[in-house]
This record gives structure tokens, C-alpha cells and sequence, in this order.
């Protein structure tokens, strides 16, 4: 691009760089835990700059994001199974669009509705009682969690040990699976709550503020003993969850298209 090639050359460019800092370590006091201290500034401008430019989109999701990065770093995960191993681990909440509103760097677990759950209160800061829609995975969803998200609607596959008993109210499992794939038991609280189980390769749980089991729908699996596709019942938790837990995925595709490899001297 002329308007920066005919501004700065790329060795002026590297040398800002290699010298650039945006905190100053004398002013880091001792009992500091703040594991991202010197670039802090700038992710708290990034995070203004996110949340005021554009208005919430109606559904949102929350997932994690990993960002490849293979040099010296105490923060940095290590995921065998992983095509890029070496990641930093970044909390994201986007919108169907992709945009991310709100983003947080992983540093360490903390706790109150689980380290996780209290992810999911940080980044749902701004939606408070105002009728938006947010998505997780079984990683976020917790009974505590429903229970502090009373104003924000949300739908969650949950794991069957943080549960807290209600799943004892469904009908078993192995029931529901005699009968056939797509079979459903229900389930709602006095507060609200719907927990709904559902048959496919295995069994499903998700629970939800404002979906239920209607209006059902249908989705193609493929049948091993028939030997082709055929329509399986979905409850509409189930599709809601399937419809918009995709936007930090895409997000992160679209990152994929335009990252920037920087080179490091040894």
C-alpha cells in the first residue's frame, strides 16, 4: 500500500517495533498479578474501541479462541492434537457476523460460578436486561451460571454431573435410546429453566432460559444400518444452540485469512 510504503521504510518500521512498549515496568508495583501488565493499555483501548463502535448483534456466543505463537512465553498452552501447537488462549464473545465485542486473555482459572462460568458473567458485562441471546458449550454451562444470567437469555449444552440432580426429573437414557434417534424428555423448573435431553449418536443436554422442545424440527443423520441419510427430530433448544454457537469460529477463520506472521530474532 503506497499511503504506508511512501510514509515509512521497513527497517524504520522494525526498529519501532523492536523498541516499542506501551507500560512503563517502573510503575509495575511488587504484588502485581496481572500476567499481561505491559500490554495492558492497549488491550483496554482494543476493548473500548470493540464495545463502542458497533451495537450488540441479537445473538451472540462465547468460545475461546487460540492464537498460534511458538516463542518464548510462560502464558502460552500447549495442544498436542493441534495443527499449530503452540497458542496463546483468548476468551472471545462475537456476534453471527463474527465481530468480537468483548475479548479476554486466558492467565490462570479463577473461581465463583467456576473459573469458567465467571468467563461468560465478564464477557456478557453489557447485555444485561436488554433481550439478547447468548450460546456456549458444555466448557461455560453450569447451574450457578443459569442462576446469575437471570436477565440475559441463554442456552448451553451441559454435561450431566452439573446438572445438580434435575436430570433425575428426565426420562433415563437408555430408555429414550431404545426407542429411537431424535427421542426427547423434558423438563422446567419454577425459575424457568428447561433442561432437555435428546438422543443422537449418544445423548444430549442442553438447557435453556427461553428454548424448550418447540417448534420441532428436523435434521439429516446418517444411519449406519440403513446405510443412508435419514430425518431425525430436533427440538428447537437443540437448533437454536446449533444455529449460532458457530460465530467465534468464524471470527477466527476470518483472522486466519489475514494474520501476520512477525519474525523474531533468536
Amino acid at each position: 500500500m503506497n499511503l504506508v510504503a511512501d510514509t515509512m521504510s521497513v527497517n524504520r518500521f522494525e526498529e519501532i517495533r523492536r523498541d516499542l512498549h506501551f507500560t512503563d515496568k517502573c510503575s509495575i508495583l511488587p504484588d502485581n498479578k496481572d500476567k499481561y501488565i505491559i500490554i495492558r493499555p492497549i488491550l483496554n483501548k482494543l476493548h473500548e474501541t470493540f464495545h463502542n463502535a458497533v451495537d450488540p448483534e441479537e445473538y451472540n456466543s462465547v468460545d475461546q479462541m487460540m492464537i498460534p505463537f511458538k516463542d518464548r512465553s510462560s502464558l502460552k498452552q500447549y495442544l498436542p492434537k493441534k495443527p499449530k501447537k503452540w497458542r496463546y488462549k483468548m476468551w472471545v464473545r462475537a456476534g453471527i457476523s463474527g465481530y468480537v465485542y468483548c475479548f479476554e486473555l486466558y492467565q490462570g482459572a479463577k473461581s465463583a460460578c467456576g473459573a469458567a462460568g465467571d468467563i461468560v458473567i465478564r464477557l456478557t458485562h453489557d447485555l444485561h436486561g436488554k433481550n439478547y441471546k447468548v450460546y456456549a458449550d458444555n466448557y461455560f454451562t453450569s447451574v450457578p451460571l443459569f442462576l446469575k444470567l437471570q436477565d440475559i437469555w441463554y442456552v448451553g449444552i451441559i454435561q450431566v454431573n452439573m446438572l445438580q440432580g434435575t436430570h433425575k426429573k428426565l426420562k433415563p437414557a437408555k430408555s429414550l435410546q431404545k426407542e429411537r434417534r431424535g427421542s426427547v424428555s423434558i423438563c422446567t423448573s419454577n425459575e424457568g429453566i428447561t433442561v432437555t435431553r435428546w438422543i443422537d449418536n449418544s445423548a444430549v443436554h442442553v438447557i435453556s432460559s427461553y428454548a424448550g422442545k418447540e417448534s420441532v424440527s428436523t435434521a439429516q443423520r446418517f444411519s449406519r444400518i440403513e446405510g443412508i441419510f435419514i430425518e431425525v427430530q430436533r427440538p428447537y433448544s437443540i437448533e437454536c444452540h446449533n444455529n449460532h454457537m458457530g460465530d467465534v469460529d468464524l471470527m477466527d477463520s476470518l483472522v486466519a485469512l489475514y494474520r501476520n506472521d512477525i519474525r523474531n530474532r533468536r
